[in-house]
């Protein structure tokens, strides 16, 4: 094998691990944004009293400060889903 393919191999291994690095960084935000994060600020943790988790000091690592999106998602978004009563179970 040449010199140019031993490199060639290398830059092709190293983008590989570069890739999968960051599909895994994306992983752990999305879930943390969407798992951990979304149901403190909802208080869902709030029963736990510990300040660590609790909704009224969690700030977390997002675009939105908390306090923004404690406003537009649980006053004004959830203001208008249920309006009609409970949604229907799924079958």
């Amino acid at each position: 094998m040449t010199a140019g393919a031993h490199r060639h191999r290398r830059a092709a291994s190293a983008a590989r691990l570069v890739s999968a690095g960051t599909a895994m960084l994306t992983t752990a935000e999305v879930l943390e944004n969407r798992e951990l994060d979304h149901n403190i600020l909802h208080g869902q943790w709030d029963c736990t009293r510990d300040p660590a988790v609790h909704s009224t000091t969690w700030e977390w690592d997002f675009r939105t400060p908390a306090a923004a999106w404690k406003h537009t998602h649980n006053d004004l978004h959830h203001t208008w889903t249920d309006v009609g009563g409970p949604r229907p179970r799924p079958r």
